[in-house]
């Protein structure tokens, strides 16, 4: 079996570690708050001790992240462990030209960075009964339609360009 490598185990990612956890994944974790690691090892997660140890080896790479610079730190962090064509998927809530410039920049370096941020809470996660927009190629869409609706109740592709699920989750939270 693949391993997943999820990046960022607040609440929202430690959720979606449970949910792959109990669904028999292999799953490797990282957070800058080392603590918050030990209940998800409990369960059968694997800590790394750093970006790049987290992302070495895995097949598919999910942050779940605070903001834009997070992402940008992490990602530059994880990338002399990433490998060819490995998509690292980005669930952070994010500002709309910072995710088209990151798409556009990191895909002409060899990064496969896909946008899907989330309207899910903590339980939301650990039962795959939330919403998860996808933003980029239809391509990316197809490949990962049944990894990513196997963590979410919903999976939307909402258009080819990156920002677009952005624009889409700071709208839908505008609403509450």
């Amino acid at each position: 079996m693949t391993t997943i490598a999820l990046l960022g185990t607040g609440l929202l990612g430690a959720g979606m570690v449970e949910n792959l956890l109990a669904k028999g994944n292999t799953v490797r974790v990282w957070n800058r708050t080392r603590a918050k690691l030990a209940p998800l090892v409990e369960k059968g997660a694997t800590a790394a001790a750093d970006p790049a140890e987290a992302v070495r080896g895995a097949g598919r790479v999910h942050l779940v992240l605070s903001a834009d610079d997070a992402v940008d730190a992490v990602v530059a962090a994880l990338r002399p462990g990433l490998g060819a064509d490995v998509p690292v998927i980005d669930h952070s809530t994010n500002l709309p030209a910072r995710v088209r410039d990151r798409f556009g920049r990191l895909r002409a370096e060899g990064v496969r960075y896909v946008p899907a941020p989330v309207f899910m809470a903590p339980q939301n996660a650990r039962e795959a009964s939330g919403l998860m927009l996808l933003a980029g190629p239809a391509e990316d869409a197809a490949e990962l339609n049944d990894a990513l609706a196997a963590m979410t109740g919903k999976l939307w592709h909402v258009g080819e360009q990156p920002e677009l699920a952005a624009v889409y989750k700071l709208a839908g939270n505008s609403l509450y």
